[in-house]
């Protein structure tokens, strides 16, 4: 292992001391709290995760698709939320055009997306 002396500039993210790189994962974030179709995302991303907060039962359909254009083709998911159900639904799936979000009843719910 090379030896490095003290005044040498670390990188953002490294550490030269155990000689390996650092890497973080950052999620922008969407918090719904009521019935709607909900544009998340208007671009190609990747969604992390779904986090069922409370609410009403009810179902949450994840679609790639925009607003306008959700149908059973380009669904992602289908989540069934009971009334004292929460939980964290982890997707890390890639969508190509748009992600959009229909909320059947009043769930609080954060989408983590990038």
């Amino acid at each position: 292992m090379p030896i490095i002396p003290v005044s040498t500039p670390v990188g953002a993210g490294q550490d030269y001391t155990l000689d390996v790189q650092k890497v973080t994962e950052e999620w922008a974030y969407l918090h719904v709290t009521a019935a709607a179709t909900t544009s998340v995302k208007l671009t190609p991303g990747v969604l992390g995760k779904i986090i069922v907060n409370t609410g009403d039962a009810g179902t949450l359909k994840v679609y790639d698709a925009l607003a306008a254009d959700v149908g059973a083709a380009n669904m992602i998911a289908e989540i069934t939320v009971a009334a004292t159900v929460i939980g964290s639904y982890a997707y890390n799936v890639a969508f190509g055009t748009a992600l959009t979000v229909v909320s059947s009843a009043d769930t609080d719910y954060t989408v983590a997306y990038r």
